[in-house]
């Protein structure tokens, strides 16, 4: 939007002043499941005719920022859905566990939460942050417990500093509520704002993260200090139940704690659609292969080995093992892997042929000649069903190389494709436009932002490559 002192003012000074519950009595009668109202500088009054008109929405789950404004009101039974949530997390992380503007114990968050519940189907979404490192595995149990009998569907221990014995506690509380969920992550939030792009989400299993600046937030955090016994005991948890989205993002798992995780896999797969590995550099060759097995013959539609520190070695391992999978693939992410070979690359996709991927991602993969050639070689054998291509930040792909991949989409499925920083000039963008004739009567979005040394006659080229499709 372009804001700039003024404009930011005007703004910033008619913000305490929106009307809140004429927004709220907009939901009356629906079935809203998530609200935020985080930095909404909410005093007493806004607080209480907010939760007046909240009695008015069929089904609610409160989702609350970190703002030491509106944490846990009195007199607000609404809000008071999510208080082991809202009171362990909600609050600001210097704060302590328990708010100390409302001197209660854990297990009274607990009962307020279940007597506020009334009227109400269900707490869908509980989001656990590092104010909760404290905590100690008795009132990690307590706060499981409250949450038994509901449909809860979202479960994040995010950056909690997770150690065998609180893992223990947890894990053994899962199994009360693992019929109803279907996301659990354990990643770290790190970084904080990052301007214009909040791709950070408020809640929920998981770290959505900017991928353009996630290597510049940090390599460490998660639960790194889990031992591999943790990781049993948690994932033992899950068993049986209906499980479908894990992260395991920034957690630094070794090779031990990859057998541990891959064993205890094999009794979520069934159900398991998404397995989030992303920034995990230490995990060895065989590592790779023990979490993958832990994956085979199961439901996996998405995975993402982001920012692994791949090399020849891991990517044979992980080629290997994809074959397993490759039936129920739908979505793989290599993004921010600049050690994989081009030998390494050749094993990846042969690993995927005939499968059934749609969605691929090469971006920050450092792709030069050698390595294009060797993908491009290989992608016809996956074309018939890949929908999405991403290449962005591969700036060393010559003309003829890029000739050479778009040659192995021609005559498949490919709706999408990624060509953002890829510094394109004239003369690539008139092998890719050449190349767009055969992919045109598909593809239907191209992205060719961030290219500044494009022409205009570079972009000509590109564009007629369009001309008559989709």
């Amino acid at each position: 939007c372009e804001l700039d002192e003024e404009k930011s003012q005007a703004i910033g000074e008619e913000l305490p002043n929106i009307r809140t519950t004429l927004l709220l009595r907009g939901l009356a009668g629906g079935a809203i499941e998530d609200l935020s109202f985080k930095s909404c500088e909410l005093d007493e009054e806004k607080r209480q005719a907010i939760g007046e008109e909240l009695n008015f929405v069929v089904s609610v789950s409160l989702v609350l920022g970190s703002s030491s404004e509106v944490c846990l009101p009195a007199g607000w039974p609404a809000y008071a859905a999510l208080s082991m949530a809202s009171c362990c997390t909600g609050c600001d992380a210097k704060k302590p566990k328990v708010c100390s503007q409302h001197a209660a114990t854990v297990q009274e968050h607990i009962d307020l939460s279940r007597t506020s519940l009334t009227g109400m189907k269900a707490v869908r979404r509980v989001h656990f942050r590092s104010s909760c490192s404290q905590h100690s595995p008795s009132e990690w149990r307590l706060l499981l417990q409250g949450l038994a009998g509901f449909a809860v569907e979202d479960l994040s221990f995010e950056d909690c500093e997770l150690d065998e014995e609180k893992s223990l506690a947890i894990g053994e509380e899962l199994v009360n509520i693992n019929m109803t969920l279907k996301k659990a992550g354990f990643v770290e939030r790190e970084g904080g704002n990052f301007g214009g792009n909040h791709d950070l989400s408020a809640t929920g299993w998981k770290m959505l993260m900017d991928e353009e600046k996630s290597q510049a937030i940090g390599e460490r955090g998660g639960n790194h200090d889990l031992s591999a016994a943790g990781w049993k005991m948690l994932l033992r948890g899950l068993a049986g139940g209906g499980a479908e989205d894990l992260s395991f993002s920034h957690c630094d798992l070794y090779e031990e704690e990859c057998k541990a995780i891959g064993e205890e896999l094999l009794n979520i797969s069934r159900t398991l659609k998404k397995a989030n590995f992303a920034w995990n550099h230490e995990i060895s060759a065989a590592g790779w292969k023990m979490l993958l097995c832990g994956l085979a013959g199961g439901a996996i539609e998405d995975l993402s080995f982001q920012g692994c520190a791949l090399d020849e070695e891991k990517s044979q391992a992980i080629g290997e093992e994809l074959p397993n999978i490759r039936t129920t693939l739908k979505k793989l992410n290599f993004k921010d892997n600049k050690q994989i070979s081009a030998a390494g690359w050749k094993t990846l996709m042969r690993g995927l042929a005939g499968g059934a991927l749609e969605d691929l991602s090469f971006g920050a993969c450092g792709l030069d000649d050698e390595k294009s050639q060797a993908i491009g070689e290989e992608l016809p054998s996956i074309s018939r069903t890949l929908k999405k291509a991403n290449f962005v930040y591969n700036s060393k792909i010559s003309a003829a190389r890029w000739k050479l991949l778009l040659r192995g989409l021609a005559g498949g499925a490919i709706e999408d494709l990624s060509f953002s920083d890829c510094f394109l000039d004239e003369e690539k963008s008139q092998a890719i436009g050449e190349r767009l004739l055969n992919i045109s009567r598909t593809l239907k979005k191209a992205d060719f932002s961030g290219n500044d040394s494009l022409s205009a006659e570079g972009c000509k080229m590109l564009l007629r490559g369009l001309a008559g499709g989709a």
